[in-house]
């Protein structure tokens, strides 16, 4: 029986399978290596689109245990802007947000402004409309985040606590504007 070997990215996903003798790639420091028994034939994996974020898992407690109403908010996160948006593309306002989370006018205008209060969210007008924004250091789906989103939540704790805790946040982690 032919031994096989699997080509992975950097997700443990089968991408491409090779014969033993072919060579198709350097390690280099850091590179992660997968034992044959971890990896699963590519034929028996399914792909699954879904859309993965970065939560801090230090303040996820304290916060959704002060305001309920941010982990429902942690599934409509963005990919890399950090806006609140409906799986249908719409923007999240107060008066969606009380039909969608099924919270009171009330518990949603002091749990909004809660959020704003710890600067976990920020409000931004858009012209007669606002505009709500999640702090990529708390939540964020993407690799990347834009530079204006990073300047939004500059002044921060949960900013302060990341770059103490992994040494500085990495400049290549932003772009755009």
């Amino acid at each position: 029986m032919e031994e096989k070997y699997y080509i992975v990215n950097q997700n443990g996903e089968v991408i491409d399978e090779t014969l033993g003798d072919e060579v198709f790639t350097k390690l280099r420091m850091g590179d992660i290596v997968l034992k044959r028994e971890g990896i699963i034939e590519k034929d028996r994996l399914v792909r699954a689109n879904m859309q993965f974020g970065k939560i801090n898992t230090s303040v996820l407690y304290e916060i959704g245990s002060k305001f309920p109403l941010f982990l429902k908010l942690t599934d409509i996160v963005q990919y890399q802007t950090g806006k609140l948006v409906y799986n249908n593309g719409v923007n999240v306002n107060r008066k969606n947000l009380i039909k969608w989370s099924g919270f009171s006018k009330n518990t949603i205008d002091r749990q909004i402004k809660g959020l704003i209060a710890q600067d976990v969210i920020k409000s931004v007008k858009d012209g007669r409309n606002v505009v709500y924004f999640m702090n990529p250091y708390v939540i964020h789906v993407g690799k990347m985040i834009y530079k204006s989103l990073d300047e939004m939540f500059k002044d921060t704790i949960y900013k302060r606590n990341v770059a103490k805790t992994t040494g500085g946040v990495k400049n290549e982690w932003l772009y755009g504007t």
